[in-house]
């Protein structure tokens, strides 16, 4: 379901989750909002480097469904 959601829709539904986790539930953790899409981030990154290695680390709360990805790059 969430997949299927907009690029806006899935934005909006993380800030409010990191939000929500961060501030309400941890201890007040800074949440900057600095969301990307994958091709963003790629290209981000390979201004420092070149890119190793991507992994799907996938989602690691059902809860919050804020999936991960890991870069590794050569700098």
């Amino acid at each position: 379901m969430f997949v299927a959601a907009s690029w806006e829709e899935q934005h909006l539904y993380t800030i409010f989750v990191d939000w929500f986790y961060n501030r309400i539930l941890e201890s007040d953790i800074s949440v900057p909002f600095n969301f990307q899409s994958r091709e963003a981030w790629c290209n981000a990154l390979l201004k420092l480097g070149s890119l190793v290695a991507l992994e799907d680390l996938g989602i690691d709360d059902k809860l919050g469904a804020l999936f991960h990805v890991l870069y590794v790059l050569d700098l």
